[in-house]
């Protein structure tokens, strides 16, 4: 599911074979070990050197927060952004806004689901996923309000159901105004070792580089170094963990 955790964000069919998509889970995608329940991810990038690595300089101050849980099937049930304007835009009209992800099951591996803002009642957007491959799936957004405005991504994984590239293509009606994609390089432990995101509307790239400084008993990162230049970190992202029990 291509809304990620990453230090940026945001994310016609065929029917699988059934081989492919019942070995999928969203715990394999994201490279997870052990049964993960929830996962609260903190985004910083006022940092400070502590040893070899970098820590907050104050955990209370990060940009964003993404909080996901995961059904004991290992797929995503919701996820929420919290992104904390007052942190590092304090011109923003209101200090922090959150959007949530709601996600449900359908046949064959397809999925169905919608997003609110904050506590609103409303429905803003319609999703949509659908499999076209054992190795490939396709997720539509559609705004509840605009239904010409639509977002359609388009997620490759590899042989482990890792996440190794995609494609964002954003609609008002017919006309095509954003097109983004990346490709994901891993190294011999299956880690993200960075990540080449390409903006083709303004026809800008970028590479983020990734360092894991440390871990969980069950072998999960819970501090990452991010930077887009040789230096470390530009951002840090700090992890917790809950688990189903075994």
């Amino acid at each position: 599911m291509r809304i990620t955790i990453r230090p940026t964000i945001f994310v016609m069919f065929l029917m699988v074979p059934v081989l492919g998509f019942s070995q999928y889970t969203e715990w394999k995608e994201y490279g997870l070990k052990g049964k993960v329940k929830t996962i609260t991810s903190y985004h910083y990038q006022l940092v400070k050197q502590k040893g070899d690595s970098f820590v907050p300089e104050d955990h209370s101050k990060w940009c964003y927060k993404i909080t996901m849980c995961f059904s004991e099937q290992g797929n995503v049930d919701s996820i929420a952004y919290t992104y904390n304007y007052k942190n590092f835009v304090p011109s923003m009209p209101y200090p922090s806004i959150t959007f949530k992800y709601f996600y449900f099951d359908e046949e064959d591996g397809n999925r169905k689901g919608f997003i609110k803002m904050q506590n609103a009642q409303q429905i803003s957007s319609y999703l949509d996923l659908k499999w076209n491959g054992p190795y490939l799936y396709v997720e539509e957004q559609t705004e509840a309000e605009y239904p010409i405005g639509k977002r359609i991504t388009t997620t490759w994984l590899n042989k482990n159901y890792r996440d190794s590239a995609g494609m964002s293509i954003s609609y008002n009606g017919d006309s095509i105004y954003s097109k983004t994609g990346y490709v994901t390089t891993f190294n011999e432990k299956g880690e993200i070792e960075s990540y080449l995101e390409t903006d083709y509307t303004i026809n800008y790239t970028n590479t983020v580089r990734y360092k894991f400084k440390k871990y969980d008993s069950k072998g999960n990162f819970t501090l990452l170094h991010t930077s887009t230049q040789d230096e470390f970190p530009k951002q840090i992202e700090i992890r917790k963990y809950t688990y189903y029990r075994d």
